[in-house]
């Protein structure tokens, strides 16, 4: 008998559980018979009851059987934890055909102007850093944009420090004084957005984002001065109540003043998981359900399900009894999915480590990691990268391609005679032209570039900003997976530990140590306050590992929609 606890513990053998967070080891056979027997009872009887929720650290090949087996059941009901973050930027890009402006690293080492937006790169992406440092050397100007101080910092020019929320003001301010200085950039956008960007002057700016008018001004200038320059974005700019708002303007700021973007996806193959179709609406390659054809001819069915399926925020608000769940440790990152996971009717869990999430499963089918199967990645640079097979997987786990091939061919699905993973990427090349096969991949160190999709023309999307957090606000910092324990810990301290500005601290009684109470709605967390000049006045700054544990998210906030939010902070009397 197993019980799930916290830590990488490799699942080396097939489980069923006995009760909630108890297991019994099975084979192979049994476990796949489950699996078999529930996925085609509900694809029989109702397939919209099922749920597909991949991660970002699965293969392609495994993302891209994945949905595929969904579909074939009859459901688009297939989503990912990447649609959270990287999503967000991907949508943008495909509303707005933006593909041309999408920058690669070598971009970067040419640079003259760039601009950092919302991402830790010294604790998140150390060689993204080093690359920008050098950079630097070459004579870059280097901008960061992030509310909070870090060892990022000392890389910058600039260093704006917005309040959280309100970064699409920034952009627009930045963009009202480029029109009013050369009446160029504004004759080229729609009347809609230009009306949008005359109420945003600098002025005004300074006012919502707390960025002084001549800063803004300074980075506008910076910007005019600039023939290559590069705007990178992570997710303190999409997970945001106005992040699809701020990265629609982002890529209005690269179009006006033709500059580059790169929008960086938190994990390692965020980008990946979304070109193979983990999306409820578009099938691989971004195809739009309804176009299908090309599909059905390839996977030799009739009838596949046009319509776009549930999206993750919607199977967790209700409605499926299903769920499969892919790599993705959903109560981690979602603490609202622990009570759709308790009531749904059966859960499958395939993974490599007994995480939180494998409390609720019924049956547990243990992966191999990458390396351990082999398998192609692209990472946000859209580059395709090859792992070959290092070692074999622990105990009786198996490949992502053999679990969920067997479990095709158990079911007698069509074209799903897979053994390993060259094959299934030879079938991605075929229906996404873009991707290489295995002769182009396999033995590549470098791997390969994707082509940006022709024909590329770019359009201007609306944007609606909503108002930013009014009065105290909570950001949440170190909304981490299980590869990346404690991101700010070692620079908070402890996770336990809330930064709060000296004025605020003043202003409560309180030194570094004491217990302060912070506020969200009905819900409260108490902390140990440690005072800082790292964050700013009426910004309270709390690591994420906190949070998830002391609100309680409702069904519409099913999963952390924004990294800022309205608090009220106080000193605990308790």
């Amino acid at each position: 008998m197993f019980e799930p606890g916290v830590g990488n513990n490799r699942i080396k053998r097939p489980m069923r559980a006995l009760e909630e967070g108890k297991f019994v080891e099975i084979s192979w056979t049994d476990a796949l018979r489950e699996v078999g027997f529930q996925l085609s009872k509900y694809a029989r009887d109702d397939p919209e009851m099922l749920g597909f929720i991949g991660g970002e650290i699965v293969s392609n090949e495994s993302a891209y059987l994945f949905q595929k087996l969904a579909r074939l059941l009859g459901t688009n009901n297939v989503d990912t934890t990447a649609s959270l973050s990287h999503g967000v930027s991907i949508r943008a890009v495909l509303e707005m055909d933006a593909w041309g402006h999408w920058a690669t690293f070598t971009d970067i080492d040419g640079a003259d102007l760039i601009i950092v937006w919302g991402a830790d790169l010294a604790g998140n992406y150390p060689v993204l850093l080093g690359r920008i440092a050098r950079a630097r050397e070459r004579g870059a100007r280097v901008i960061l944009v992030d509310p909070v101080t870090g060892r990022t910092s000392k890389f910058a020019d600039f260093h704006l420090r917005p309040l959280p929320g309100t970064d699409v003001f920034l952009a627009l301010s930045i963009m009202n004084h480029l029109i009013k200085t050369d009446e160029r950039f504004g004759a080229v956008l729609p009347e809609d957005v230009l009306r949008l960007v005359s109420r945003f002057p600098p002025s005004y700016g300074e006012e919502l984002t707390g960025i002084q008018e001549r800063v803004i001004d300074a980075v506008a200038q910076e910007i005019l001065r600039s023939s290559r320059g590069i705007i990178l974005w992570g997710s303190g700019v999409t997970m945001n109540e106005n992040g699809a708002s701020c990265v629609r303007t982002l890529i209005t700021l690269t179009f006006i003043s033709g500059m580059k973007f790169l929008p960086i996806s938190r994990y390692g193959n965020s980008q990946g998981v979304l070109d193979m179709g983990l999306i409820p609406d578009l099938l691989p390659g971004y195809t739009p359900c309804g176009e299908r054809g090309d599909f059905q001819k390839a996977w030799l069915v009739e009838g596949l399900n046009p319509n776009p399926g549930k999206s993750l925020a919607e199977m967790l608000n209700g409605g499926i009894d299903v769920f499969y769940i892919l790599g993705a440790d959903l109560t981690r990152h979602i603490p609202g999915a622990i009570d759709t996971l308790r009531n749904a009717e059966f859960v499958i869990l395939q993974d490599s480590f007994m995480t939180e999430t494998a409390k609720f499963a019924d049956i547990i089918l243990p992966s191999a990691l990458l390396y351990e199967e082999g398998g192609s990645t692209t990472n946000f640079e859209r580059r395709v990268l090859w792992c070959g097979k290092a070692k074999r997987p622990p105990g009786e786990a198996r490949g992502a391609v053999s679990i969920l091939g067997e479990i095709g061919k158990a079911m007698n699905l069509p074209s799903f005679g897979y053994t390993f993973p060259e094959e299934v990427l030879r079938e991605i090349s075929l229906l996404i032209p873009e991707y290489p096969g295995p002769r182009k991949l396999v033995g590549i160190p470098e791997g390969v570039l994707l082509e940006r999709p022709p024909g590329a023309k770019r359009r201007f999307a609306s944007v609606i900003p909503s108002r930013p957090p009014e009065g105290e606000i909570l950001l949440i910092r170190g909304h981490s997976g299980r590869f990346m324990p404690g991101l700010l810990a070692g620079r908070m301290g402890e996770t336990d530990t809330a930064l709060i500005s000296p004025e605020d601290a003043s202003r409560l009684g309180v030194s570094s140590g004491d217990k302060i109470a912070i506020e969200v709605g009905d819900n409260k967390i108490v902390v140990r306050a440690k005072i800082s000049n790292r964050t700013l006045k009426g910004v309270v700054v709390v690591h994420w590992d906190l949070v998830r544990a002391a609100l309680s998210l409702g069904p519409l906030r099913n999963f952390l929609v924004s990294k800022a939010c309205p608090c009220r902070i106080r000193r605990d009397e308790m």
